[in-house]
């Protein structure tokens, strides 16, 4: 399935890495500030192998909400079968076959027996290729300007039959996906299209969503001090203006 089928769709999304949050109050005032803002569903996952239990770690941020967990998967290792859907992510310019197929073939039962949602997602990283999630994966970064590549990459994603593209600039990273490759991702195909990785501010998710992503995830500025209302503050100034 795919995450929406309207063009002109615009959701914030919230990404909790289990290995970066406490199971106490801080977590679950962070749920409760994302209760009143009408958000689509919560990402929980990490690029990074977890060593959180991640069944126990969803089951504790249910018990504060009834909005959708949705898993943003590592390996098939990072499964839970409590979880209300998940990204199936293939990251299309890895080196590492785990990446690309293996993982997959490995979860496949578990994700059928579970009765999960799936959303079969194209997963394209840019930026540093010293970056962790680079490094970690043996992928080779797209380089922003490249149009002619970013679409070949879109293109072969759509062609295959993934339902969402999803546009990395990394974890942690100090930019966000440049608006010129948005542009081009949104010329390419009508598919959503989902953004993440370097997103800290109002102007920049504006941005982001005029140049015509549909999702936009955020995760560590949720961790930085005073990270949830600034978070709670974006999302709330979005949806004045639509």
């Amino acid at each position: 399935m795919r995450l929406t089928t309207e063009r002109e769709h615009k959701s914030i999304i919230p990404l909790i890495d289990p290995d970066k949050w406490e199971m106490n109050n801080k977590l679950s005032n962070l749920i409760k500030a994302i209760n009143n803002l009408d958000i689509e569903f919560i990402l929980v996952g990490s690029s990074q192998p977890l060593k959180t239990d991640l069944e126990a770690f969803i089951s504790y941020l249910k018990k504060d909400t009834k909005i959708p967990i949705v898993l943003f998967p590592s390996s098939h290792r990072t499964l839970a079968s409590n979880c209300n859907g998940i990204l199936f992510l293939s990251l299309l310019n890895s080196r590492d076959p785990k990446y690309l197929i293996e993982n997959h073939i490995k979860s496949a039962k578990f994700i059928k027996n579970s009765g999960m949602d799936i959303y079969s997602t194209a997963y394209i990283l840019f930026g540093d290729k010293k970056s962790s999630v680079a490094v970690h994966s043996n992928t080779e970064p797209l380089t922003y300007g490249n149009r002619e590549e970013i679409e070949s990459y879109i293109l072969a994603a759509e062609y295959l039959g993934m339902e969402n593209i999803y546009l990395e600039a990394g974890s942690g990273s100090e930019t966000h996906i440049s608006l010129d490759t948005i542009k081009v991702a949104r010329k390419t195909t009508n598919l959503p299209i989902v953004c993440g990785g370097g997103i800290k501010n109002y102007s920049s998710v504006k941005s982001i969503f005029n140049s015509g992503a549909n999702y936009i995830v955020i995760g560590n500025l949720l961790e930085e001090d005073g990270g949830t209302e600034k978070f709670r503050e974006i999302v709330r100034q979005i949806k004045r203006e639509n």
